[in-house]
């Protein structure tokens, strides 16, 4: 059992008011009777007749004061499109800050953004933003709180900046927005404009500081008539010319270096009336990716990396489970199970390589084929389906002379699919998930190596509880079911998921003759939505036999975990502080120990402490910086680690920024390796090998973004890592549910640590071992370099250079920088061109 006490404290912004759809008048749209040009200049006479809205109110930093700056908003259409036109006044325009940035860059700017919820169903949308120098960001909304901006629809923004303020004009097609077919709309709208020479945050309705609740607040749009659902249909084929260039061993039969890999794609997407959509694309590449950083993991917990590349990117939303209803959510030691995580589809071949002096072998699986359906049906319901192939890989191999072929990697088919139904009322919400992996094992030798069938249903929902949905319970549960042959299930009950093999473990217990494996996992939570007083409770099980990973992701299993939470915010602006809250909580896991497969160890208490602070972002240069601590008892684990990072804005198309880490962490008992010897009765016939570690590590982030104009762009990224850890005198385990250990070199044992040999009993009878020299010095350089051209709405040129290169030296735990440094840069790197050219033909 882990128990602990956290006490949380943050600061920010403002105050009061009250909004209601009711009390706001609609918002009108009037019929174009001209063509409309896309300039930034409102010199249409559409843009003198219409209405305007000007009735905004601030959010931040007087909540529900007037707008200081008088806004302009007005909005026509015709028989293809929603157009916005707006004039944002500013008494001082010399104020104005017009950056700008490549596509959904997240700029500190003056901006203008426009919502639409056209479902009306107050759970979801889009939003539309463009900044003063014409930077356009957009994206979707759902669970009527949350955004979500991998989503690229195909739209005009332009924006001008005179001598009264800025104005925009945007052009949004029907054919980016899904909506039913209607003899008159009546759509959910709401505008948001950042002044941010004042940091003012000004709505047309804002969510209160108090509530929850946004998409549910809009206003109507009126006067939308006559116009049709269009039939969505776009084709984006693309040719790819890649050139490797990578370090080769001499007499590397199968690589002298280079390689040049030409290949064809296309992506199409097809709309299935007015709600759904179908989105595919054949032979995909993502090389214009940002490549993800090197990390140093010395822990039996996988490394997490998100999801970068833009088909699984794109509506990601549609497959969340377990996350609707309540806006805040809270874990200690927990970590929500992923029943889909896409990076699972075409991962890094899983097999086996057989013995080599050279090999050939895939980096990654190649995805034959995806497609996905997304959209509406019926009254409330919401679906996502998601089916992806995979190739069948083999590598190619030279062993003593001889080469031959060995199958890596098994064809395989991922599978999704969520349903979710919202009350028309927004009250409640319920919904089912369901995945699925099988692999084509057959008769071959990854057999026994890879689960052949895997498969998880799910289901989550929500209610509101009182008349002002104060009050959201929450919850989920999952089944899982892993098949495979007794080899491979056996080998997945003491994987480090699992560790049935846990020799003091009552409740779970290894079965060499199963075939499948199931579990159970779920969490029920009950949240308060809105006042001053702050309230969240929750507790979660997963069972030993969970698990979804092979369409998923999971941190544990075995474990029962509980926490309440309860805190106050004042929302009243005072001398020093916007806004502040204090919380506390209190939580508890039950079988959490840390260990690996053996004996429980005592998991000793610790606290944990962060700071930060940073320098006004809307400045040339603004600095962050941050401390981060923990410390647990007996001195058993201590760490610190410092961040931050400095960007410059020398223009206001350029940015540059560097944000370093450095950490230093002391491991009382980092876990080496396990060794059997019947004689070690106390820890059941096994001798478990910890020794203290000291872990330093220097890590950054360099960036370098260039945009010439909103559709071209230069970036520049590179991480360099440093990491080393030095080993003190190791020891095992001296019994077991305890943090007692056993030094070698004293008690009458051995130890030489220049060898790594150790002898538990000297002369006695117990069986020498060896643990090498597990000290190390590892260093890595990662980097790419992409020119992006949108030279046409949805079509895309890319030019990417990605270099990546590291060394490492066992048996070395200083850490010395210039040292590193020195050997990194003569280490050799391998490095990649690429030229992507897709265009983007689309009705």
């Amino acid at each position: 059992m882990h128990c602990a006490f956290a006490m949380l404290l943050t600061m920010a912004g403002a105050s009061q008011a009250v909004q209601t759809v009711e009390s706001l008048p609609d918002v009108p749209a009037v019929r174009l009777t001209q063509p409309v040009v896309v300039d930034g200049v409102l010199d249409e006479e559409v843009w003198e007749k219409a209405p305007p809205v000007t009735a905004f109110v601030q959010r931040e930093p007087n909540e529900g004061a007037a707008a200081t700056e008088k806004t302009e908003v007005r909005i026509a259409y015709d028989d293809e499109a929603l157009y916005i036109g707006a004039r944002m006044l500013d008494s001082k325009p010399a104020g104005i800050v017009a950056r700008l940035g490549r596509r959904d860059a997240s700029l500190t700017a003056d901006e203008l953004t426009f919502y639409v919820d056209p479902y009306h169903d107050g759970r979801g949308g889009y939003y539309f933003a463009v900044n003063a120098a014409g930077t356009m960001r957009d994206g979707v909304l759902y669970n009527d709180d949350w955004n979500d901006d991998s989503w690229d629809g195909i739209w005009e923004g332009r924006a001008r900046v005179d001598a009264t303020g800025w104005t925009v004009e945007l052009r949004i097609p029907y054919s980016q927005l899904r909506f039913r077919r209607e003899e008159s709309y009546r759509w959910g709208v709401n505008f948001r404009r950042y002044i941010c020479s004042k940091k003012e945050e000004d709505y047309l309705v804002f969510t209160p500081k108090k509530a929850s609740g946004f998409v549910s607040r809009f206003p109507h749009l009126s006067g939308l008539v006559g116009i049709t659902p269009p039939r969505r249909i776009a084709l984006t084929p693309y040719t790819i010319g890649k050139a490797e260039f990578t370090g080769h061993d001499a007499g590397d039969p199968f690589n002298d270096g280079s390689r040049l890999r030409p290949a064809l794609g296309a992506d199409f997407k097809v709309g299935l009336g007015s709600n759904l959509t179908v989105d595919g694309t054949v032979n995909p590449d993502f090389g214009q990716v940002e490549v993800d950083p090197a990390v140093v993991n010395l822990s039996d917990v996988e490394t997490f990396f998100p999801e970068k590349r833009p088909f699984f990117v794109e509506g990601a939303n549609n497959f969340r489970f377990g996350q609707g209803g309540a806006t805040n959510w809270w874990g200690f030691n927990w970590g929500n199970p992923q029943l889909f995580y896409s990076r699972r589809i075409g991962r890094a071949p899983e097999g086996s390589v057989p013995d080599h002096d050279f090999a050939d072998a895939p980096a990654g699986t190649r995805i034959i084929t995806a497609g996905k359906l997304t959209g509406k049906v019926g009254h409330g319901w919401s679906v996502g389906v998601l089916d992806a192939v995979t190739a069948s890989e083999t590598g190619d191999f030279q062993f003593a002379g001889q080469r031959f072929r060995a199958q890596v990697e098994p064809a395989a088919n991922y599978f999704v699919g969520r349903a979710l139904h919202e009350s028309a009322d927004t009250r409640r919400g319920l919904g089912i998930v369901a995945t699925g992996v099988v692999r084509s094992l057959g008769g071959s030798r990854l057999r026994d190596e890879l689960d052949e069938r895997a498969f998880a249903l799910g289901l989550d929902g929500w209610q509101f509880l009182g008349a002002n949905k104060t009050w959201v319970v929450t919850g989920w549960t999952a089944l899982s079911n892993v098949e495979g042959s007794a080899a491979r299930i056996t080998d997945l009950q003491k994987d480090a998921l699992h560790y049935f093999q846990r020799p003091d473990a009552t409740h779970v217990s290894l079965d060499p003759a199963r075939t499948a494996l199931s579990g159970l996992a779920g969490r029920a939570t009950v949240n308060k939505e809105k006042g001053n007083v702050l309230f969240n409770a929750a507790v979660g099980f997963i069972d030993p036999g969970f698990d979804v990973s092979n369409a998923g992701f999971q941190w544990r299993t075995d474990v029962v975990n509980m926490h309440a939470w309860t805190g106050y915010r004042w929302t009243r602006p005072g001398r020093f502080t916007r806004e502040a809250d204090v919380g506390f909580a209190y939580f508890q896991s039950y079988d959490f120990g840390g260990n690996r497969g053996g004996p429980l160890t005592r998991n000793p208490r610790g606290v944990e402490w962060e700071g930060d602070v940073r320098t006004d972002d809307r400045k040339m240069v603004d600095v962050r910086f941050g401390v981060h601590g923990t410390d647990y008892a007996l001195r058993s684990e201590h760490g610190r680690w410092l961040f931050g990072g400095i960007t410059f804005r020398p223009r206001s198309n350029l940015l540059v920024s560097f944000e370093p880490e450095m950490s230093w962490i002391h491991n009382g008992a980092q876990y080496l390796d396990t060794f059997d010897d019947p004689l070690a009765t106390a820890t059941y016939g096994h001798r478990y090998v910890f020794a203290p570690l000291d872990q330093t590590q220097f890590a950054a982030g360099v960036r370098l973004n260039w945009t010439f104009t909103p559709r071209l762009s230069l970036e520049l990224y590179a991480q360099p890592l440093v990491s080393s850890g030095d080993y003190a005198a190791p020891g095992e385990l001296a019994r077991p549910r305890s943090y007692a250990f056993r030094t070698y070199g004293a008690d009458g044992s051995t130890f030489d640590p220049k060898t790594g040999d150790v002898d538990p009993d000297g002369p006695g009878p117990a069986p020498a071992f060896n643990i090498g020299t597990p000290d190390f010095n590892f260093k890595s350089l990662r980097g790419n370099l992409v020119l992006r051209w949108e030279f046409r709405p949805g079509s895309t040129a890319y030019a990417v250079w990605t270099q990546s290169r590291s060394d490492k030296e066992d048996g070395m735990g200083e850490f010395a920088f210039h040292h590193s440094v020195s050997r990194l840069f003569s280490a050799r790197g391998d490095n990649i061109f690429l030229v992507k050219v897709a265009y983007s033909w689309h009705r």
